[in-house]
């Protein structure tokens, strides 16, 4: 009984391991797609970001900035996938 939730909590902290990870790298991947898009500006700009299921929710303070990820939207998703990140949707706030 007592190995199988030990069992549990291993998987569980594995799993949490790989989000945290994967979240890393998607943010570095839109930093890059930023600097690369935008120049020295992209450094600057501040994004929080989700990537669950396939799905990429990315929210920006500028609002520019937003207008501009919404129609350079599809070479996000390319830069995306060329780093491992099979995206479907792109919600963009």
């Amino acid at each position: 009984m007592f190995r199988s939730i030990q069992q549990r909590i291993i998987k569980r902290v594995d799993s949490l391991k790989k989000k945290t990870q994967a979240q890393l790298e998607i943010e570095k991947c839109i930093r890059r797609f930023l600097i690369g898009e935008f120049g020295s500006i992209g450094e600057t700009l501040s994004f929080d970001v989700s990537y669950e299921n396939k799905k990429l929710h990315l929210q920006m303070q500028n609002k520019t900035a937003t207008n501009e990820i919404i129609i350079r939207s599809s070479k996000l998703a390319e830069a995306c996938k060329a780093q491992g990140f099979g995206i479907q949707t792109i919600s963009v706030n």
